[in-house]
């Protein structure tokens, strides 16, 4: 990646865990589910960005950790395995890039950080005999659910700008054989 890349997946990787760390907090109800981090180190795997989706991960992270009025679970090492859950399902499971792909991928992204999150809380409580507050399960059912729109739009945005995805079949003659 050249030097410019660096200095905007940054600015984006800041942006997003100020997002997360203080301002959701404070928003409407709705927003409260919106976490941006995920979806996009997402369509950075299908793009095929992993170098982008791991300093994401990193930079976002160690924001959330940084500047979060409450304990956040070590967000830099959970996204970060997060990351790797993502990038080992995109290059063995889920081999073409589709919107049903960046759906499971979202998903799949989405639960890792569940589990991990769940294990930080038994390190927590058991072990470091601290509390930390745990989010309920219909709460990350919505953030799925949001997740997933936010992945279609920026799966369909990054397709429509770069041409990267085929989102339709082109009925030209010859192209598929016919």
């Amino acid at each position: 990646m050249r030097s410019t890349s660096y200095a905007v997946i940054s600015a984006v990787a800041l942006g997003a865990g100020l997002y997360e760390g203080s301002i959701a907090g404070s928003l409407p109800e709705i927003f409260t589910y919106v976490h941006p981090v995920l979806p996009l180190l997402v369509i950075f795997f299908l793009v095929k960005r992993p170098q982008a989706a791991y300093l994401t991960a990193g930079i976002a992270g160690l924001t959330v950790d940084l500047i979060s009025p409450i304990p956040t679970g070590f967000a830099m090492a959970r996204w970060l395995v997060a990351a790797y859950c993502i990038d080992l399902v995109s290059e063995h499971v889920i081999t073409n890039r589709s919107l049903y792909g960046a759906w499971a991928l979202a998903i799949v992204a989405r639960m890792a950080e569940m589990m991990i999150l769940g294990l930080t809380y038994i390190f927590f409580i058991y072990i470091l005999e601290r509390s930390l507050i745990m989010q309920s399960y219909k709460i990350y059912l919505y953030s799925i659910l949001l997740d997933l729109v936010i992945v279609s739009l920026m799966f369909l945005t990054t397709s429509l700008f770069t041409k990267r995805f085929l989102t339709f079949i082109p009925f030209i003659k010859g192209r598929y054989g016919g």
